[in-house]
């Protein structure tokens, strides 16, 4: 129970403090005269015996400016309640600082996007006064910048992973970032600013797709001739389907399936590659038109037992007799009227169908689009109520592939410097570019 000296006090409501009554020593007394007794006031900043705290800073009586924000922010002399207490050692009062947390008060202050107080968790890789370090690019192939935009809370020196879903050389991140479809990998190969610098070749330089690149930037960003690749454009097909370097292999085919290089004319697949990817149906429509010819209808791609493998190295197949291929030792002769796919050449004139033995249909479809003041088949198209009129022209090219088993004249150079011509069963594949075209036109705004 209370001690016989205690008294009671009903408690009641101060400031934002409310108090329950109790029993209490009346000697204490009321320090601060708020109505609390010494020995019950708990309110915080207040010392028992003394008069309630304040404190009035700036203490020159002069108006102090600290950067907040990224704006300059003015603090008048003004008088507060409590004590002084700064929690950040910014010098600002935790009752006046809008961020009493915060050091560095939500400041940028060399603009480059990153928190002042960020760039200084990270010291050897980050300056708050630098502005180019916040494209820096990271093990993971992202810029600093944009690992903080994708995710404030992870750790900037923690990867984000190199996963490349689709293989169009963007990590699966990186195209979230800049909303590209990680299952796509043709969107590496738009140019959404129209300035011939392709969607990959911005992400991997960290700028912003929609942003023009100007021609003389253009090598510094690309590695290619501005005019070069200007005078190959074809507003008529898809930046995939066209053929900056005029080697007759597409954009899609260089970057995407070759790994060439698509603004080089020297460096593109060889011939047997070519054919290699034709015969498996790889290729874009650009590239199985241009380079067509090397199958030219009759390409030997198998044999059966007897008749050997045309195309196949000297001694897999059988060997001497009538049909079979040259043994080892032998070289092959390569007349001017023959085409050569892989080892061995064929007379071009004289193939026997025996049987068909597959066909199948691989279809291709590519998007153009034209816009205002763009020319399209020399065609300007005009706006209309504050909205470019345009068209997106979309070709589809079906391509037949038959697979048929035949006699083959072939022609080989014997070790002692004779030729010899045979007849060879084999299998071959023909391919019909010209199976099916169509073009499909709808007016866009």
């Amino acid at each position: 129970g209370p001690s016989p000296t205690s008294e009671w006090w009903p408690g009641g409501t101060f400031g934002d403090y409310a108090y329950e009554g109790r029993f209490h020593d009346p000697t204490v007394g009321d320090g601060d005269a708020d109505g609390i007794p010494d020995d019950i006031d708990l309110t915080t900043g207040v010392y028992v015996g003394q008069p309630e705290a304040s404190f009035t800073w700036p203490e020159n009586g002069e108006s102090a400016f600290y950067l907040v924000a990224n704006e300059v922010k003015e603090f008048a002399p003004t008088q507060y309640p409590g004590e002084w207490l700064d929690t950040d050692g910014d010098a600002i009062p935790d009752t006046a600082d809008q961020f009493p947390d915060d050091y560095y008060n939500q400041n940028d202050s060399d603009g480059d996007g990153l928190p002042d107080a960020v760039e200084a968790l990270y010291p050897y890789q980050l300056s708050p006064a630098n502005p180019l370090d916040a494209n820096y690019s990271r093990e993971d192939g992202l810029s600093y910048l944009e690992a903080y935009r994708y995710n404030p809370n992870q750790l900037l020196d923690v990867s984000l992973g190199v996963t490349d879903t689709d293989n169009d050389g963007m990590t699966d991140v990186q195209e979230l970032i800049y909303e590209l479809d990680p299952n796509n990998p043709l969107d590496a190969l738009n140019i959404a600013a129209g300035d011939y610098v392709l969607n990959v070749e911005k992400v991997k330089k960290h700028l912003p797709l929609l942003t023009s690149v100007s021609p003389s930037d253009y090598y510094t960003v690309t590695g290619r001739d501005y005019n070069q690749v200007a005078s190959h454009f074809d507003w008529n097909l898809s930046v995939a389907e066209q053929d900056w370097d005029g080697d007759g292999v597409s954009n899609q085919d260089e970057f995407l399936l070759f790994k060439t290089n698509l603004g080089d004319a020297s460096s593109k697949p060889n011939d047997s590659e070519i054919v290699e990817k034709i015969l498996s149906t790889q290729v874009s429509a650009t590239t199985l038109i241009n380079f067509q010819s090397l199958v030219g209808g009759s390409t030997s791609v198998g044999g059966t037992d007897g008749g050997g493998t045309i195309g196949g190295s000297g001694g897999e197949g059988g060997s001497g007799g009538e049909g079979g291929n040259p043994t080892p030792g032998e070289e092959v002769l390569p007349p001017n009227w023959s085409t050569s796919i892989w080892d061995c050449f064929w007379d071009p004139d004289y193939f026997e169908v025996i049987e068909v033995l597959d066909v199948q249909y691989t279809t291709t479809t590519a998007e153009m689009f034209s816009w205002t003041g763009i020319p399209f088949t020399n065609i300007s198209f005009p706006t209309i109520a504050g909205h470019s009129v345009g068209f997106r022209i979309t070709k589809t090219v079906t391509v037949e592939t038959k697979t048929l088993r035949g006699r083959q004249h072939y022609h080989v150079k014997m070790s002692d410097g004779s030729i010899e011509s045979r007849v060879g069963e084999i299998e071959t594949k023909v391919i019909n570019t010209d199976y099916s075209y169509t073009t499909d036109v709808d007016v866009i705004w």
